[in-house]
């Protein structure tokens, strides 16, 4: 297996706050990896965090299929989507609390540093 990763600091995702918190039912976790199924193309995704990247990789049923995810982008491209990382969490915690501090002034966010709303797939929504 090919581990890349993407420069992330936990205050933009933190995986441990994100996955098994009720939003998907179909990660598992092992030590510090977590990993689910996934199709089109079909293949398995691993990711896990240190303090300053997340780490995937992905595995399919063809090792030139796995070979070629890696080299073309397609699971770091899945994960980005996944996760939504094209929105910097902290800087939007900062403009919701400047926009509405009656409710974002008072709320503690201290237990929800990078929690993220998953861009699921509807039908994983409607039946996980």
């Amino acid at each position: 297996m090919r581990w890349s990763s993407i420069p992330l600091v936990p205050a933009n995702l933190t995986l441990a706050n994100t996955l098994p918190v009720g939003q998907s039912f179909l990660w598992h976790r092992n030590d510090q990896t977590y990993s689910r199924a996934i199709d089109n193309p079909p293949r398995v995704v691993f990711l896990r965090q240190t303090p300053t990247h997340l780490e995937f990789a992905a595995v399919h049923p063809e090792p030139a299929a796995t070979d070629a995810d890696h080299d073309s982008g397609l699971t770091k491209q899945w994960v980005h989507d996944y996760f939504q990382l094209q929105y910097n969490l902290p800087s939007l915690y900062t403009e919701w609390r400047l926009r509405d501090p009656e409710l974002f002034g008072r709320t503690d966010l201290v237990n929800a540093i990078g929690v993220r709303v998953l861009r699921q797939d509807p039908w994983e929504t409607l039946m996980a």
